[in-house]
């Protein structure tokens, strides 16, 4: 019944396709049927070079095949850089899930299955082709987005088979290559771009998340949240007797560096996130956005203490700068030459990284008790880095606004206080 269910599609078509995309190729299962169905080129790309070894020794080495390619690298980044056109494009079982717990919903932001990901595949089809995914549905919101943004990008509805094959239970081609399977009534087709599909919440790279079934975060997410924000603030006031007698007095409680703390690690969150779409859901993306914001922490940190910029001109090129990463489109730095690529990378992240360690030096330069100083910053950090769960809600690219409304928050702070010393006083309070 799997042998059967895989074979399915290819079954379907007028012809034998001629150059494949496989995109999730795994050990293999898919490269092996299309080959025993006669493909000429088959090109395989599979994140995990693991699972690559482990599929060289499927049965039916379809890995060793002279007609192979195999592409180790992230699917939404090979398509965002190749220039290969295809017969046909495979969506493979990629974190298909084939069961969803009560405490779902999964959060997984991998860009694979995203409404300009379908589009970006269908930009790499031959005229007379098309797209298979292959998937296990495992609750109807899921069918829906998957039929719906496959009907959007080739504005017509697709062919769905639902039957449970063990590895996926259902089967979506779209395209020019089933053109000629017409399951739907023209009727049909009408009520659905006019009634259904405007009602459906498609996954878009700006919120990717297939697996959630609304835009909200859960009482399970919820819960956790509060466990490591408890947690966190259980091991600072330990640690510090000045952290727990400000609270205690509501006395010495320092919201600006609290707000510091929240708005850079809630863009430095971000920017993790939004570079996993650049270069992939890989360990390349990691090093790409850590080492950015090492390297221009270091170079804002000499910079300021060779030359310190002026309050208002940090302040005002941090907004502006935050503001742009908000505007500017995400794909704007898909350019295929990787150098090029990697400086707007880490323009793009650390220009607004740049400003915000200015400030954040200037300000806490002038703390006389940089522990308790400190501990506020940090206990700020830990709320944006959980903060970054909004994203659920309301998208990736917003997350630029919550970060510049907490800097504007601290701005406002010490514009209050502005002319007062802290090396006199206690550290701001909350009032």
């Amino acid at each position: 019944e799997i042998r059967e269910g895989y074979h399915f599609p290819y079954r379907q078509l007028k012809k034998v396709p001629k150059k494949v995309l496989v995109l999730g190729a795994g050990t293999g299962n898919d490269v092996a049927v299309l080959l025993d169905e006669g493909v000429d080129r088959i090109d395989a790309v599979e994140i995990d070079p693991v699972i690559v070894s482990i599929g060289k020794k499927h049965p039916n080495h379809p890995y060793d095949s002279e007609k192979v390619r195999i592409i180790n690298t992230d699917a939404r980044n090979y398509l965002n850089e190749t220039r290969e056109i295809y017969d046909l494009v495979v969506f493979g079982t990629l974190d298909s899930m084939t069961k969803l717990s009560a405490l779902s919903n999964v959060r997984l932001d991998n860009f694979v299955y995203t409404r300009e990901c379908i589009e970006a595949a269908h930009s790499r089809l031959a005229p007379d082709g098309g797209i298979v995914l292959y998937f296990m549905a495992a609750t109807r919101y899921i069918e829906d987005r998957l039929f719906g943004m496959l009907a959007a990008t080739f504005n017509e509805l697709p062919v769905v088979r639902p039957k449970y094959s063990y590895l996926f239970n259902r089967i979506y081609m779209s395209g020019p290559a089933f053109s000629h399977i017409r399951p739907y009534t023209p009727q049909h087709r009408v009520t659905y771009f006019e009634h259904v599909l405007p009602k459906i919440e498609l996954p878009t790279d700006d919120w990717p998340y297939l697996y959630l079934q609304s835009r909200r975060i859960s009482r399970f997410y919820l819960s956790l949240i509060a466990v490591f924000i408890g947690v966190a603030v259980v091991c600072i006031f330990l640690a510090s007797r000045d952290m727990r007698m400000s609270l205690a007095t509501m006395q010495g409680i320092d919201m600006e560096m609290f707000f510091f703390g929240l708005a850079f690690l809630l863009i430095e969150t971000k920017f993790v996130i939004t570079m996993n779409l650049i270069w992939g859901a890989t360990w390349l993306t990691s090093a790409i956005v850590f080492g950015a914001v090492l390297m221009v922490l270091l170079l804002s940190t000499i910079v300021m203490q060779l030359k310190p910029l002026k309050w208002w001109i940090a302040a005002i090129s941090l907004i502006v700068s935050l503001f742009v990463t908000y505007l500017v489109p995400t794909h704007y730095l898909l350019v295929n030459n990787f150098f090029l690529k990697l400086g707007l990378s880490v323009c793009f992240i650390g220009t607004p990284i740049f400003f915000a360690s200015a400030c954040f030096a200037l300000r806490f330069k002038s703390r006389e008790a940089v522990d308790v100083a400190f501990g506020w910053n940090l206990l700020g950090a830990v709320t944006g880095g959980l903060l970054e769960f909004l994203s659920m809600v309301i998208g990736l690219k917003s997350l630029s606004l919550v970060a510049m409304l907490a800097y504007l928050g601290a701005f406002l702070i010490r514009e209050r206080y502005a002319g007062r010393s802290l090396g006199q006083d206690r550290p701001l309070t909350s009032g």
